[in-house]
């Protein structure tokens, strides 16, 4: 059998990316004690899979084409010419065409990487996978955490999990088995035992929602990170133009200072979605489950990113997902990051 080795862009730091796929000689940086064999060179004959390669530095970028066009390479610190002959299969979440359009992927290495290309569309779209994955999840979970006496989901649990919108994806999907297997103490996972923010839509993940006020003087450091996601129903406090054919964008600016708007009766804050929601149902809308989500993670990212101080690091972290989907989503809204975050007309 050849070898297969998969490597994940994302999660290596850029100045060990280089050293991870191709090696690197004795002494080529501090604490390089010997000669290391890279990836790329050990998947000889082999096959690579590079996830999230849109992660990937320009210059590494570069060396990666060299290795498709001459099946040969460098050793970090070498002058060696190293021979390998490997399969290269790609994976990304980001728009390589449309970072190739603002110079941040390389079109040569597009057009290389290019052959074959499966679009997988997000878990939402494709519900009737959710069942397998969860059994298939499930499965290693009981073997990963010693659970062998879990038997499965009950029915109400797996009804929950297949109405939810997964804006994670199957990481989340994989993610909420664990939660939910660590929550379970008996020998199926009910309703119960499943995270908050699948049993209440509303909630949001891992943060439960609260109204507040910020405000922050310009020139201070921002507040805690975390306060952004707890006022996101106070920064989608606004306006939305009307539009009968297109959901129509948020016309707003997360800057400095947030107010959570008057509140009702009931102590919700005057929320401008519940209109907007409203509205759509008048307009006889065909997509409004896509077209609410759109706009509330608008506003969601613009806030993060303005209690950040524009950190995109920061912010994905705080919303649990990669620095790449973050710098994915500031194209995708028209959020500029200047002092006060935000968000363009288009």
């Amino acid at each position: 059998e050849k070898p297969f080795v998969a490597v994940n862009c994302a999660a290596i730091p850029d100045q060990l990316l280089e050293s991870e796929l191709f090696g690197h000689e004795k002494g080529a940086f501090t604490g390089a004690e010997k000669r290391r064999i890279g990836r790329f060179e050990q998947c000889d004959g082999g096959t690579i899979f590079l996830d999230e390669i849109g992660d990937m530095s320009p210059i590494i970028q570069g060396k990666v084409l060299r290795l498709l066009q001459e099946q040969k390479f460098e050793r970090v610190g070498g002058n060696e010419l190293v021979s390998t002959n490997v399969r290269i299969i790609a994976a990304t979440n980001r728009p390589l065409e449309q970072m190739v359009a603002d110079g941040e992927f390389r079109e040569d290495l597009l057009y290389r990487l290019n052959g074959f290309t499966i679009a997988l569309p997000p878990l939402h779209q494709r519900r009737e996978d959710i069942a397998l994955l969860l059994e298939y999840f499930l499965r290693r979970a009981k073997s990963d955490m010693n659970r062998p006496e879990l038997s499965g989901i009950a029915p109400q649990a797996l009804d929950l999990l297949n109405a939810y919108h997964w804006p994670g994806n199957i990481r989340q999907l994989q993610s909420v088995v664990r939660q939910s297997l660590l929550n379970t103490t008996g020998t199926v996972i009910g309703a119960d035992n499943l995270p908050d923010f699948i049993r209440q839509p509303s909630v949001t993940p891992a943060v439960a929602s609260s109204a507040a006020t910020v405000s922050r003087p310009s020139g201070t450091p921002p507040s805690d990170p975390t306060a952004a996601v707890h006022k996101l129903r106070a920064a989608a406090n606004v306006d939305i133009a009307a539009n009968a054919n297109v959901a129509p964008p948020l016309p707003v600016a997360a800057g400095d200072s947030v107010s959570a708007g008057d509140e009702t009766p009931s102590g919700e804050p005057d929320f401008a979605l519940q209109p907007y929601i409203a509205r759509r149902l008048q307009e006889k809308s065909t997509n409004l489950y896509d077209e609410v989500l759109e706009q509330v993670e608008r506003v969601l990212i613009a806030k993060v990113l303005s209690e950040t101080g524009g950190n995109q690091s920061k912010a994905a972290d705080i919303l649990g997902i990669t620095r790449g989907k973050v710098r994915d989503r500031i194209a995708a809204f028209d959020i500029r990051l200047d002092r006060n975050i935000t968000l363009g007309d288009s």
